[in-house]
């Protein structure tokens, strides 16, 4: 796998959930394995970093703690450099009254179910439905499918959640975009590691150039079929791969960005 991109520049995007942190029941319960952590810092010390993810920018930075990464929240419609600096998605803050409407709208609908989770973010809204009883969940993903577009936000589907969006032709394969464009580092390849659907968009995007890997380990993950190049099982292989990546990109400095 690490032989294409072997004497090349790098740059790293890596989904948070399912890819550096394990999946949990109880999303504000997830973290960065304690090993995982100086492996990511000596990667973002190596090569530029981007964590690219659902949650927020400010959850992503607080949970991963390193100050050198570049981290894409809200599927990317918030950036955020190191050192502090924002980029937000121009349409997305025009979606912010419908998301709270929605918000308001899927608590007094579904938020007494048992085990449901509703998250709002910055520019976006998640439906939890992991421990929701098999019973209830057709009742979940409905009501959040219809919420959604009774209030004109784009509706996708993940792993045990559901997810409302800005409706703004933007996800993390056009974010990653951006975010090559701001680096501007001539010629450099990107990898790309996630494990959701949304992380789909990004493998399109960068296409057969780019080292893309899908991370699935239960039956359903592995049966999915995928636009990524290569397959991990778990979040622990990822480790395994960045630390080769950190062997990689120290072989081959970066020059400075033009």
């Amino acid at each position: 796998m690490v032989a294409l991109v072997d004497g090349h520049r790098l740059v790293v995007f890596l989904d948070f959930d399912g890819t550096l942190a394990p999946i949990v029941d109880e999303p504000a319960a997830a973290a960065l394995p304690a090993s995982t952590v100086p492996i990511l810092g000596r990667l973002a010390a190596t090569v530029p970093v981007a964590i690219v993810s659902g949650r927020g920018a400010d959850d992503v930075t607080a949970r991963v703690g390193l100050d050198d990464v570049h981290v894409a929240g809200s599927h990317g419609f918030e950036i955020v450099r190191p050192g502090g600096d924002r980029h937000e998605h121009p349409g997305a803050a025009a979606a912010q009254p419908a998301l709270d409407a929605a918000a308001d709208d899927l608590d007094r609908e579904i938020g007494a179910v048992p085990g449901v989770i509703i998250e709002p973010k910055r520019f976006g809204l998640t439906v939890h439905d992991r421990m929701v009883a098999e019973p209830d969940l057709a009742r979940v993903r409905s009501a959040a499918a219809t919420v959604g577009a009774q209030h004109g936000l784009w509706v996708t589907s993940g792993k045990r959640v559901t997810e409302l969006r800005p409706p703004v032709a933007w996800d993390k394969g056009q974010a990653v975009l951006w975010l090559l464009d701001d680096l501007r580092i001539a010629g450099a390849v990107p990898v790309y590691i996630g494990d959701d659907r949304t992380d789909e968009d990004a493998f399109v995007a960068l296409g057969s150039d780019a080292l893309t890997v899908v991370i699935g380990g239960d039956d359903a993950d592995a049966a999915r079929t995928s636009a990524a190049g290569f397959r991990l099982t778990d979040t622990g292989q990822v480790a395994d791969l960045l630390e080769r990546l950190i062997d990689l990109g120290a072989r081959r400095p970066s020059p400075p960005p033009g």
